[in-house]
């Protein structure tokens, strides 16, 4: 029954998205840690399971005049028969909080969103016999060397608080299938379930 080619199934059978997939979330030292249960015995990402795309080299090699700001990786994940979980995420290795652009931030989320997902793949990801449960947006950024490495992550994240997330918190938020999700700051090193 073709019925259950949705989403996850989709993606690798698309020809361009497939050449997109990677078994890794990571960019210059910055990454994020999917669950030691999403790999095979060799290392490898379980293409039934999990679909992990670099969209950022997808926009990259469309050889537009202008590429639009786009983020690294779209991770969808399959949470029951047909119900999907689905993470966009920017990986910044950044030496000052205030390199990082937070109009270039809302844009690259956008792109993911409203290009990507629904207008030039919008027969895969917007299928209706699938429910999206839900829609998180990651911020991923290392460590800032100017802070103390020993204080808690809770500690750091008050201390780093301020433009930067004060400008993502006040965007609308963004909307995807009836989901609204709001940018979040994680710090590199962030797990997957």
């Amino acid at each position: 029954m073709m019925r259950h080619k949705i989403m996850i199934n989709a993606i690798y059978a698309d020809e361009n998205l497939s050449l997109l997939h990677r078994d890794k979330v990571e960019e210059n030292g910055v990454y994020v840690l999917l669950d030691d249960e999403f790999y095979d015995d060799k290392g490898v990402l379980k293409r039934n399971e999990i679909a992990n795309l670099s969209i950022d080299t997808y926009y990259n090699s469309l050889g537009l005049l202008e590429t639009p700001p786009s983020p690294d990786n779209l991770i969808v994940i399959k949470r029951g028969e047909t119900k999907y979980s689905i993470y966009i995420v920017e990986l910044k290795n950044v030496a000052k909080l205030r390199s990082v652009k937070a109009e270039n931030i809302k844009k690259k989320f956008e792109t993911a969103i409203k290009d990507f997902m629904e207008n030039r793949y919008s027969h895969i990801f917007n299928k209706e016999d699938t429910k999206l449960v839900n829609l998180s947006l990651w911020l991923v950024c290392n460590r800032f060397k100017f802070i103390d490495t020993n204080i808690s992550e809770e500690d750091y994240m008050r201390k780093i608080r301020g433009g930067l997330m004060e400008s993502l918190l006040l965007t609308k938020p963004y909307s995807f299938r009836n989901k609204l999700a709001r940018v979040e700051l994680m710090l590199s090193g962030k797990d997957i379930l």
